[in-house]
């Protein structure tokens, strides 16, 4: 049991029912062969001109990577669905300016209050002034205090949601990760910095991290 407003909880469900809902219309109309093979490329899925995955969860992370780092003309998928559909209900205009908010980095997990579901982080990459609020039931059930987390978060106010997957790492890598990934990001072939971060935390996963969580 959460000891959490209804109306708190509420919010939190349609925020994120609606998320998915407006992630898997922005799939279907932006989203085509082309991106997803490109995508698979940089992400070193692809192998004889087709997508391979090792991992089930190989496609989620396919998918985010196409919608937020591929841009055409300066636009990438969020911000094309924002342009093309100008009427959205309320819930949905706050899920889509969240989407063009968001940000992936690595993250330590610091602190946990599961009563409450909530998960206190800081930013490895950047430095965080103060932690930041992660509102999430399962992770905050399942994921150990000190954790790292490669994942995408999306500002909603006080708190923040997530983009639907994380790359988890043992808290003893800290210090290597932070000395390894600048190494990688150097060596991807693409002038997006975006790209680059994504990349090389998904090559770093793919060596050294632990089991994917599903957000």
């Amino acid at each position: 049991m959460f000891f959490f407003r209804n109306g708190a909880i509420r919010k939190y469900h349609e925020l994120r029912e609606t998320g998915k809902i407006v992630n898997q219309d922005i799939i279907n109309r932006f989203i085509d062969q082309r991106m997803l093979l490109q995508s698979s490329k940089l992400l070193g899925l692809l192998k004889n001109e087709q997508m391979s995955y090792r991992r089930e969860s190989d496609s989620y992370i396919l998918l985010d990577f196409a919608i937020h780092e591929l841009k055409s003309n300066g636009k990438n998928a969020v911000a094309l669905y924002k342009e093309k559909v100008k009427q959205l209900p309320p819930l949905e205009a706050e899920i889509i300016q969240a989407m063009m908010d968001s940000y992936t980095s690595l993250f330590k997990i610091i602190g946990i209050n599961k009563r409450a579901a909530k998960l206190q982080l800081v930013d490895l990459l950047v430095g965080s002034p103060s932690p930041l609020t992660l509102l999430d039931f399962n992770l905050s059930r399942s994921a150990p205090e000190g954790l790292l987390l490669f994942t995408r978060l999306l500002p909603l106010g006080d708190f923040h949601l997530h983009a639907g997957i994380g790359l988890p790492f043992s808290a003893a890598l800290e210090n290597f990760l932070l000395k390894e990934y600048p190494r990688l990001a150097h060596r991807v072939k693409s002038p997006s910095p975006g790209i680059k971060k994504y990349v090389a935390f998904f090559k770093l996963h793919r060596r050294y991290g632990t089991d994917v969580y599903f957000l």
